[in-house]
């Protein structure tokens, strides 16, 4: 898997309106990781607050998409398999780990950043 650069990737997201839609109002935390790349970015009242990176896997988190790299690679392919299209089938047959209870109301909000994690990983626009 190609190394990502979190700040041009978050830039983009910064700019996206639908993304910064689902992140209004909402301060907390969102563990990324790709195999043993884990990143936590913050946000604070509707913005990105900034990230680290190599954080630990069990780093406390308000929510998380955590996964093995064989997972992301096909996860962030132009048209992924079946399967690997979104987190939730992920979760249930390639060992995404996703966090559930209060924070599935930060699923549109991962499921933009998915979409746009793509486009950006490809080169190209959503």
């Amino acid at each position: 898997m190609r190394e990502i650069n979190m700040n041009e990737f978050l830039e983009i997201c910064r700019q996206d309106y639908e993304f910064v839609r689902h992140i209004r109002y909402w301060t907390g935390s969102y563990k990324l990781g790709f195999g043993e790349k884990i990143y936590l970015i913050r946000f604070k009242d509707g913005k990105i607050d900034g990230f680290e990176e190599n954080v630990s896997e069990d780093s406390p988190a308000t929510c998380w998409t955590v996964g093995p790299l064989e997972t992301w690679e096909e996860m962030l392919k132009p048209v992924p398999k079946p399967g690997y299209n979104s987190f939730r089938p992920a979760m249930f047959y390639h060992d995404m780990k996703l966090s559930q209870g209060d924070a599935v109301i930060q699923f549109p909000m991962l499921n933009r950043f998915l979409v746009l994690l793509r486009a950006y990983y490809n080169g190209g626009e959503e």
